[in-house]
């Protein structure tokens, strides 16, 4: 398969698109509204001003196929109205390609959305967050569906709406892949590759859409369509052309890593590759750098993308993915990010030697700067969990908290550190009562909203591991019984050196 290019059709709807925009300006002009309308500067058009010229487009396209058709059109044991067909189909148009108040096309290529109108699009709607917006997207892809009807027959209308599979031998790639993207569409073809007696439909459909095939594996109705083409090719040799025109187009492959849908195909290419050609797999793989995995880990969807390769690719291949944190400043990076330190405690558990070692000396050297972080900490504590039995990160994580330990404690994050810290080695209950017993603010990290709870844990902990230490932090604390006694987080600390029970179960914040 060569290299995918341009259609004319692109072309089309681009002075369509213009023509558009223009009558809606001079409309602007008409009702006396200052605001400039243009094109070419990415202002958006008033809801008002376009909803009756799209109204009018779909009516004088809709009429066509009115004055043409009469009676039913029958699908399985549906009957369907021609009329409310064809407006169904116009409705499933508009509907679909409608821009939510959160999604935008900015700066988007013919090659990273894999068709024109998504092209046209991009020069109007820089700023979709209005009812105007929503409007104006309507009547462009109203004047699109009309360009792909007006060029249709009845006949090809009536095949699509039964099922008949000899439509895909009329129709062309533009055509297709608009199919694939609207319901109507891409339930017609889930249906003949399904239940068509011919075999050489799925070889057909894919041919037809290859080019952009990379575009459904995002889409809601058309990554369906994705799917049912990988399962139904049978010839090896196009299944190899399609991971390496997937590979080709590398950006829009690494922008479906960060997409529910797009993560869901990328799984299930992978799955087809691996049966075909385990090299396939290798190919796929290699368009990642190191910056793509980082996004993509930092990402939602990415990061089960990640936990899927891990479980998926073999040794050799999974490198890629544990050389990304082995950097410092990659490291910092995903661990202090939302998701990212998500990712990296998955990475963290599937890690084999010496990947695993290296990484997690890398995190712990890190642990006085990861602490205090509202993620971070998260990563710090992981790294304790996952230490055992020798306990040898636990410990340099430990050392590096020395002299930060009455901080860390007062610190909504920093505080779990600390009493993991605590709970984990004998080295961190000691290197934590120290710090402790030297500071003259002891008193202040009873009071502390989260220090008390603290200091409980360490009392807890040495008066059964170490009687000395608890002796001399139960005779400090013993010295502001007065400060303490009634204060609403002191007091939990007093309870608990004159016999009470620990309170961790108040009010601490998280």
């Amino acid at each position: 398969m060569g290299q995918c290019n341009g259609s004319p059709f692109y072309q089309d709807v681009s002075v369509l698109q213009d023509s558009s925009m223009e009558a809606a300006a001079a409309s602007a002009l008409a009702n006396n509204d200052n605001r400039t309308y243009s094109a070419r500067n990415g202002n958006i058009l008033s809801g008002d001003q376009l909803g009756s010229s799209s109204s009018m487009a779909n009516q004088g396209s809709l009429a066509k196929f009115r004055s043409g058709v009469s009676g039913n059109l029958n699908h399985g044991n549906t009957s369907l109205d021609a009329t409310s067909s064809v407006q169904s189909f116009s409705a499933s148009f508009s509907t679909r390609h409608s821009l939510s108040n959160n999604e935008s096309f900015v700066g988007t290529s013919p090659v990273d959305s894999g068709f024109g109108y998504h092209r046209s699009s991009s020069s109007v709607l820089r700023n979709p967050s209005t009812a105007a917006a929503s409007a104006s997207t309507t009547t462009l892809n109203s004047l699109f569906l009309d360009k792909m009807l007006d060029n249709w027959s009845i006949q090809k209308l009536h095949k699509l709406l039964t099922g008949d599979a000899t439509l895909i031998y009329e129709v062309n790639p533009d055509e297709l892949f608009v199919m694939a993207t609207l319901k109507v569409g891409s339930n017609y073809l889930l249906d003949i590759l399904s239940n068509s007696r011919d075999g050489l439909i799925p070889e057909k459909i894919t041919k037809l859409i290859f080019c952009n095939l990379i575009h459904l594996m995002s889409d809601q109705f058309g990554s369906v369509v994705f799917k049912k083409l990988l399962s139904s090719v049978t010839d090896e040799t196009l299944i190899k052309d399609i991971v390496q025109n997937v590979v080709f187009q590398r950006k829009p492959l690494i922008q479906a890593a960060t997409t529910e849908l797009g993560v869901f195909s990328i799984q299930e290419l992978m799955k087809i590759a691996k049966k075909v050609n385990k090299d396939l797999v290798n190919k796929l793989m290699s368009v990642w750098g190191d910056r793509e995995l980082l996004d993509v880990m930092k990402n939602k969807c990415g990061s089960r993308l990640i936990k899927f390769f891990l479980e998926f690719l073999n040794l050799y291949q999974k490198m890629l993915i544990y050389i990304v944190p082995m950097n410092e400043v990659s490291l910092n990076e995903l661990a202090t990010a939302k998701q990212g330190c998500i990712t990296l405690q998955i990475i963290m558990e599937n890690l084999q030697n010496p990947f695993r070692d290296k990484l997690l000396e890398n995190i712990s050297n890190a642990a006085h700067l990861l602490s205090y972080h509202q993620c971070g900490n998260f990563v710090i504590q992981h790294v304790i969990r996952l230490d055992s039995p020798m306990y040898t990160f636990t410990e340099i994580i430990c050392k590096k908290l020395r002299g930060h330990y009455v901080q860390l404690s007062m610190d909504k994050c920093g505080s779990y550190v600390v009493e993991k810290c605590i709970y984990s080695t004998v080295i961190g209950m000691q290197l934590a009562s120290v710090d402790f017993l030297i500071n003259d603010t002891l008193v202040e990290l009873v009071q502390n909203q989260n220090g008390n709870y603290v200091v409980q844990t360490l009392l807890e902990t040495t008066k059964i591991k170490d009687q000395s230490l608890y002796r001399m932090l139960f005779f400090k604390l013993k010295q502001y019984s007065k400060d303490i006694q009634n204060h609403p987080h002191g007091s939990n600390v007093y309870n608990l050196i004159n016999g009470g029970k620990s309170n961790k179960g108040g009010s601490k914040l998280y």
